[in-house]
């Protein structure tokens, strides 16, 4: 690989525990200076939340209607809001943290990253609605779910008609050497199924009502005129997307034997474990929902 290439990972399916585990082991490998930027793009085996590295587990979930819906949970390296992962493309971006090609700032490395999100969906025909000021949690705050992903909406983050597309959040480590970015973009809006897994009690009514709240704020790329549900085009087209927005060559390539060792490690001991999930930490991470 020259200077100007950076890695392109197509994931098959997996388990939350090591969707997470694999994204940290590239963040690492980018970290140590063993491997160039990586762009990752996968999907998930079984619908999952994943929950931001500093929300509070039992504050978010009921993790035996979770259970009992056969929905995985993760706590995530990055930080942000809750995200039921079904129908999307997950797309994780590690980086070196002090470049001025990907951001030396959290808000930054965003925005740039925003522009490429952009420059994808174009590609696909798909408009992304211009940048605008942060959205609030308006009635989903009031009614508990204002720490939803998909309730609200950051700058930088993408929109099409008004309805958000790609929630993103971001870790960087505390040497800053390296960062990574984490999105999901949706291709069917599952997100309302949130509501049938928050903690407390609720009746129906209001449970129906929350969920329609959810439902109206998000939008899945298949759900638009002439977007598209196939997981193989979106990955072209973040491929390209990124290559044009960056100036770079994003060549397919796998994670190597020490990364996926890592991972496999990471799944086991720390993201599957009920230690990891109901921990709350403190590390230099944020969301950019």
């Amino acid at each position: 690989m020259t200077n100007s290439d950076w890695r392109f990972i197509i994931s098959p399916p997996a388990g939350a525990a090591y969707n997470m585990a694999l994204d940290e082991a590239l963040l690492l490998s980018v970290a140590r200076g063993e491997s160039p930027p990586v762009l990752r793009v996968y999907s998930w085996k079984a619908p999952a939340v994943s929950l931001g590295y500093n929300q509070d587990c039992r504050k978010e979930l009921n993790l035996e209607s979770c259970a009992a819906h056969g929905v995985e949970v993760v706590r995530r390296p990055t930080g942000g809001r809750s995200v039921y992962h079904a129908r999307e493309l997950t797309y994780s971006l590690a980086g070196p943290a002090d470049t001025a090609e990907l951001g030396r700032t959290i808000s930054e490395t965003c925005r740039l990253v925003g522009g490429a999100l952009r420059r994808s969906l174009a590609l696909l025909g798909v408009k992304a609605d211009p940048e605008k000021n942060p959205r609030g949690n308006g009635s989903a705050g009031r009614a508990g779910l204002g720490r939803a992903c998909f309730t609200s909406v950051s700058r930088f983050e993408i929109t099409v008609e008004g309805k958000k597309l790609v929630g993103s959040a971001q870790k960087r480590l505390g040497d800053n050497r390296a960062f990574l970015q984490q999105g999901s973009l949706l291709i069917e809006n599952s997100q309302a199924r949130l509501a049938e897994l928050l903690p407390g009690p609720a009746n129906l009514r209001e449970r129906e009502r929350l969920a329609r709240f959810l439902q109206e704020e998000a939008v899945g790329l298949a759900e638009l005129p002439g977007g598209t549900g196939s997981f193989e085009a979106l990955a072209g087209a973040f491929r390209r997307g990124f290559a044009e927005f960056f100036g770079c060559e994003l060549i397919e390539d796998r994670p190597d034997e020490s990364e996926t060792r890592l991972a496999e490690k990471l799944a086991r001991e720390k993201y599957s474990s009920r230690e990891w999930l109901l921990a709350r930490e403190k590390s230099r991470v944020t969301g950019s929902d």
